[in-house]
């Protein structure tokens, strides 16, 4: 994961992202390009492993830029865990979409 973290998160979901305008549609496309090159597999073979990462806020310009965008008086918490909850749907999608939709009565392959 030391690959996702140092190479492709810082440019390209924060600093590319940020700079064509923080569209939430582009954030998603960003997510799922850097999970569906095996990264995604990666991420669930190293956890299954042991290994847990010892840093936090990697997402920090994402979720303060997606905050900004919404009304004062939102939480921050909660625009914590929508970004959370995109990369984990992104990054676990390769390994347990399939599943998770026929669990939910949908096709298995991703619906476009």
């Amino acid at each position: 994961m030391v690959k996702v973290e140092s190479q492709l998160w810082p440019s390209c979901a924060t600093a590319t992202w940020l700079e064509s305008g923080a569209d939430l549609s582009h954030l998603v496309e960003s997510f799922a390009d850097v999970y569906s090159q095996g990264d995604g597999e990666l991420a669930v073979a190293l956890h299954a492993a042991g290994w847990q990462d010892q840093g936090s806020g990697m997402l920090d310009p994402v979720v303060e830029a997606l905050h900004q965008l919404r009304p004062a008086k939102d939480s921050l918490d909660d625009t914590r865990l929508a970004v959370a909850a995109l990369h984990q749907a992104t990054a676990t999608e390769s390994v347990y979409g399939n599943a998770f939709r026929r669990s939910a009565g949908l096709p298995a392959r991703r619906l476009n």
